[in-house]
């Protein structure tokens, strides 16, 4: 993005963070959850059936029930925790119409493999990034490779302004459509020259955006000061000394406990208690299929976040 059209402390802030991720389209929203929602809606993907990992934050499903998607669950790769691509294509069906990856905890998702598949099969891919802003894949910001990527900053995020986040894309048809849906009304008068009156209000807080646009370049250097100390740690406290797939931003620090070498940090369970589809209200939502995930489930306790001082 080159320029700033339709200046605002709004409009400012979105271009921080598309010329940051070196995203063509970036629209914010009021936060991650709202924007999983409007995304799967501005795009017609009510009713349709969503391939998608079990290990993640369960709320990034609310969005999905409410549009009565038809979920199925892809286990997970060993090493990172995301969504293994090389099990995705056995689940396609006639009916499916995205797979919705996300990062885990900051570690990226196998990306440019996944959009392989996506496109064989045209489908739509969709990715959670809450938890990555700042990681890296292959040379490119966390969801570089998706149709679209959607970010959080939430209050306990790596870069935070409160609550908010920021839905991304190159894809020139899936934004008209997302600003159709999602813009308000009067900003696309101001912006669009046109305007949907039945459009969702999904806008982000002016002054959360102004929090953000004061403070961008500041998180950006403790992010990456962070890298750095913890990449050099983990090469010095794990068995193997080898870094995680990628170049995560540690927004949690993930490691199996049995490649720990040394002991002098604090361990903690994974923030998920259970895996997506054994959580009540989702049992309650679609007791369709069975779902087996056995890598994902082991994860929970295998992997352990650790505590140490940076």
């Amino acid at each position: 993005m080159d320029t700033i059209p339709g200046y605002s402390i709004v409009r400012e802030f979105e271009y921080k963070v598309a010329n940051y991720c070196d995203a063509k389209h970036c629209l914010s929203v009021c936060n991650a959850t709202t924007g999983i929602l409007g995304v799967f809606y501005a795009l017609g993907l009510s009713n349709t059936e969503i391939i998608t990992t079990p290990l993640t934050w369960a709320g990034a499903f609310s969005g999905l029930k409410m549009l009565n998607c038809k979920i199925k669950f892809c286990d997970v790769e060993p090493d990172n925790l995301t969504i293994n691509p090389d099990l995705i294509e056995p689940l396609i069906s006639p009916d499916t119409k995205a797979v919705f990856s996300a990062d885990f905890l900051g570690y990226p998702a196998r990306l440019d493999r996944i959009k392989e598949i996506c496109t064989k099969h045209n489908l739509l891919l969709i990715h959670d990034a809450a938890s990555s802003f700042g990681s890296r894949y292959k040379g490119f910001y966390t969801g570089h490779f998706a149709d679209v990527t959607i970010l959080s900053f939430g209050a306990k995020k790596i870069f935070s302004i409160g609550e908010g986040g920021c839905i991304l894309t190159d894809n020139d048809n899936l934004f008209d459509h997302l600003t159709k849906s999602l813009m308000h009304p009067d900003r696309q008068n101001r912006e669009r020259n046109e305007s949907n009156p039945f459009a969702l209000n999904t806008s982000i807080n002016p002054l959360a955006a102004q929090y953000g646009v004061e403070h961008f370049d500041k998180s950006l250097s403790e992010i990456k000061s962070k890298q750095e100390k913890i990449a050099e740690w983990l090469k010095q406290n794990t068995a193997n000394g080898t870094l995680p797939y990628g170049e995560p931003n540690f927004y949690k620090i993930v490691v199996p406990v049995n490649q720990l070498a040394k002991h002098d940090f604090i361990t903690d369970d994974l923030p998920f208690k259970n895996l997506v589809y054994n959580e009540l209200e989702f049992c309650g939502y679609d007791n369709r299929v069975s779902y087996d995930c056995p890598i994902a489930a082991n994860a929970l306790n295998q992997y352990k976040i650790i505590s140490i001082k940076t």
